[in-house]
Parts: C-alpha cells; structure tokens; sequence
C-alpha cells in the first residue's frame, strides 16, 4: 500500500508540473522547459517502476540478410544466423518474433570469395534496445553472378481421377533464366513445375511455381529463376464410364448325389468396373468364371475369378470370395415287405390275412438312397396273446435318417391256432 502511495502521489505530481509547464509558456519560457523536463523524468520513473525493463538473449535466431552485394557477385550458402542481446520492457519480451529485429550484413565492395564482415541488427520498436551481437562477425562467400538458360520440364506427379485422360502439358514457354552463384547455377539440369492432376476433370490453364533441379533430380536452392512461375495448359478428357455391378456366380457340375447347393454368398456382391460408354451400357452385371460343385457333399469357400469383357477394366479386385452351401434333398419312398411274427406263445402256430404290407418313409437324400426292403423290419407282436384272431398294428424299424410316413395296412388280422 505504502508503494501504491508512492505512485499516486508521482502521478499528482506530474499533473501539478504540467500545469506548471502551461503557465511557464505563458509567461516565463526557462521555467516551462524546466518544468517538462521534470515531467519527463517523472513519467520515465512511474513507467519504469510499472514495467521494468529487462535485459537477456533474445531466445531465438535471427536469420541476417545481406545487403548492397556487389553486382557481379552473389551469395554462395546460407548465412550464419545470429542472436543478440537486449534490454526492454518486461511487457514486450512475451511478443518477440523474428520479424521484431532486421539483421543485416553490408556487403560494399566485397571481392569474390570468403569474408568476415560485422552484423548489424535493429529492432523495429523504438523501446527496445540491442547491446550485444553474437557473433559479431560472419562469414560469406560470394561467387561469381552468372545467368543461364534452362528448358521448363513438367513433373506430373499424379494423373487424373479414374476414367479420366490428359494430354502431355504444355508449358506456355519453354526456357527460363537460372541466376546465381557461379557453383550453383552450373548445376541446375531445368526449371521443373510439379503437377497435379488429381482433383482436375477438364481442360484448365493454371501457373504452377518452378523450382531448380539438377540432372539427377535434386532441388538446387539459393538461385533464381526468372520468371518464378509458368502458365500450363492442362487437356483433360473423360476417357471410360465408372458403373457399380452385381456379380452373377456361375456354377457348374452337380453335388452328391442326394445333396443340392441351397445358398450361394458371393462377397463382394458389387464391383466397380471402369470402360468405354458403349461398352458399359450394355452390361447388367459381371459373371464370375464357372465354380465347379462336383461330387461337393458340404459347405465350402472358394475364391472365383470374373469374367471381364475386352475393354473393361474391374477397379481394385479381379476376384470374389463365394461361399458355397450345400443340403440334402429331402424325399419319399415306399416298399413292400413281409411282416414277421414275435411273441407267439409256445405250441401255437399263426396265420395273417396280409402277406405284405407296404412301408411308406420320408427323409434326406443320402438316406433314401440306399433305402429297400431289405433295410426295413415289420413285425406283429402277439407277446400274450393265445388261441384266437387278433387285429395287430405292425411295428416298423427303420435305418437312421428316415422318418416313417404310414403303413397299409394299418392293422393285420392273425388267427392262431395249435400246433398239431
């Protein structure tokens, strides 16, 4: 508090001095410089006792620019940056850039070579000043400023999007200037515009920046190229038609016999094909090449390649994942077959009025086919029972996988009588 005192009082102060100044002008002019440069004083040590000034290394490089560089020379390489040292008030310290200080280094006179010259370096705001340059000195190499004609080559970086065409781009000049050092300059092969085309779907003229490059293809940095950019004439043309198709699963040859191909999965179900309009216009969808399912007796996965018309070119794949399911047919089947007699009590003999009967069955395929009389078993069961005629219900087993579907007769009449 006793601080803030301070300061409120120092700034009545200088109210009271300016006021003084005023009347100083009007009527005494040595007491009104006295009294400005009071002020001054005052307003220096409020504003300092606010925001003290700070004294430090810049924390960054500053990049040094030459100047006045003799017109037959150029520099070779890049400059040495350098860092300085300052003072300024605390609240400009957090705002320091690169663009807040110009280094320069004054190349009058110099001869061809290497040489040693002192950094200058100025802030751009007046509150601050620079004590220190470190290094105070840096080296440069001139060389000799020549000039040389190179061809412009286009670099076509990525060609255009799929079923489009182009053209080879025609720069709108063919030579540029190469200015520089000596050493450099001799190496730039041509003026190279990288280009492009993949966002580019019709005829368009656009500049393009050059950049040097050597023989081999390596960028050649400190030189210039005049001028820096090149008009291009682009041609582009629509060259196929994208369409999305189905794919169609050929299949071929049959199963075992008994089993059917109950679902097919063709994955991708779409492919993108790219053609000639006339061409893709009359396609429906793609077919794969024939999967053959011979003798196949359960599920399986093959890889089917497609049939792609001339002209047709399929995008990304040339081939579909199929997955193959197959099941047994279900059917009926019926025979005749002589029932046999169980259970007949001791002394007895027994006669039925039905020789045969039919058996009646439904099941899968591979069941039925091996089905016959032989592999059924009717029988009348007369377990307890004496003399006498009875309506017996036949019993039927049969092989695993059939399914009993009736019997006729459903009843046999059997008389038994004794054995004599």
């Amino acid at each position: 508090m006793p601080r803030l005192r301070d300061l409120r009082a120092a700034a009545h102060s200088v109210g009271l001095l300016a006021d003084a100044f005023v009347g100083s002008l009007r009527h005494n002019k040595g007491m009104g410089a006295l009294a400005l440069a009071l002020s001054i004083s005052i307003w220096v040590f409020v504003s300092n006792e606010q925001n003290p000034p700070r004294t430090s290394i810049v924390p960054f490089n500053i990049p040094v620019r030459p100047v006045n560089v003799p017109s037959d020379l150029d520099v070779l390489g890049a400059i040495e940056p350098v860092v300085v040292r300052v003072t300024a008030p605390s609240d400009l310290w957090m705002g320091f850039t690169e663009a807040s200080f110009e280094a320069t280094v004054d190349l009058t006179g110099s001869p061809e070579g290497p040489v040693r010259e002192p950094v200058s370096v100025r802030a751009r705001d007046g509150r601050v000043r620079v004590l220190e340059v470190i290094p105070p000195l840096v080296e440069t190499q001139l060389d000799k400023l020549i000039r040389r004609t190179v061809p412009v080559q286009v670099n076509v970086q990525q060609g255009p999007p799929l079923g489009f065409g182009f053209e080879p781009p025609r720069p709108e000049v063919s030579q540029v200037t190469v200015l520089g050092p000596q050493q450099l300059v001799t190496t730039v092969d041509a003026a190279v515009a990288d280009v492009n085309l993949s966002s580019i779907r019709a005829n368009v003229v656009q500049s393009f920046p050059l950049e040097a490059r050597s023989a081999r293809g390596y960028d050649v940095s400190g030189v210039r190229i005049e001028p820096a950019t090149v008009n291009i004439d682009l041609r582009i043309s629509r060259q196929s038609v994208y369409m999305t198709l189905p794919v169609v699963l050929e299949l071929t040859g049959t199963p075992v016999a008994g089993f059917w191909v109950s679902q097919v999965r063709v994955t991708p179900p779409t492919v993108a094909i790219l053609g000639p309009q006339d061409v893709v216009q009359h396609l429906g969808s793609l077919k794969t090449a024939p999967v053959d399912v011979t003798n196949l007796a359960s599920a399986t996965t093959r890889t089917a390649t497609l049939s792609v018309p001339s002209g047709i070119t399929v995008v990304d794949r040339n081939s579909v994942q199929v997955e193959i399911t197959v099941q047994p047919v279900r059917g009926n089947a019926a025979v005749l077959v002589a029932p046999q007699i169980r259970g007949l009590a001791p002394g007895l003999i027994a006669r039925s009025d039905a020789p045969s009967v039919e058996v009646a069955v439904s099941g899968e395929g591979p069941a039925l086919r091996d089905f016959g009389a032989n592999r059924v078993q009717v029988y009348l069961n007369l377990e307890g029972r004496g003399m006498g005629s009875y309506e017996i219900e036949p019993q039927v087993e049969l092989p695993p996988g059939l399914q009993l579907s009736r019997v006729i007769p459903s009843s046999v009449r059997v008389s038994t009588e004794p054995d004599r």
